[in-house]
This record gives structure tokens, C-alpha cells and sequence, in this order.
């Protein structure tokens, strides 16, 4: 993942659990990616820093199949 789960972006609770739905929901384009037949993806994360401030998080995910 492009960055650490963050509870103070509903990723995971205070206590550190994983929130599941939340995370199939905002990561499904890239598990839609690895199970496909895509070779690289662009993924965005969306971030919001302590003092408020929004950003997008770019990365590209090189993905190699198992043969």
C-alpha cells in the first residue's frame, strides 16, 4: 500500500482493527487490478493531514503475474 492505515482516515480503528468494509471499498480497484489481466495501475489514495490539509496520493503498481 502506498501509505500506512490511518485511524484518523476511518481505515482502521483506534485500537488498530483493520475496518474491512472500508477498506474493500476504497482499495477495490487495485484487488479488480491484480486479479485482472493488468500489468500496471495507477492508484490514488486520497490523504488528510492532521492540520486538514487534502491531498491525492499517486503511485504506480507494477503488478507480475505467478506463473
Amino acid at each position: 500500500m502506498p501509505k500506512e492505515f490511518d485511524p484518523d482516515e476511518a481505515e482502521v480503528t483506534r485500537t488498530r482493527k483493520i475496518r474491512r468494509a472500508f477498506i474493500e471499498e476504497r482499495y477495490a480497484d487495485i484487488k479488480g487490478a491484480i486479479y485482472g489481466n493488468i500489468d500496471e495501475f495507477v492508484f490514488e489514495t486520497p490523504v488528510t493531514y492532521q492540520d486538514g490539509r487534502k491531498a491525492i496520493v499517486k503511485n504506480v503498481v507494477k503488478i507480475n503475474p505467478i506463473d
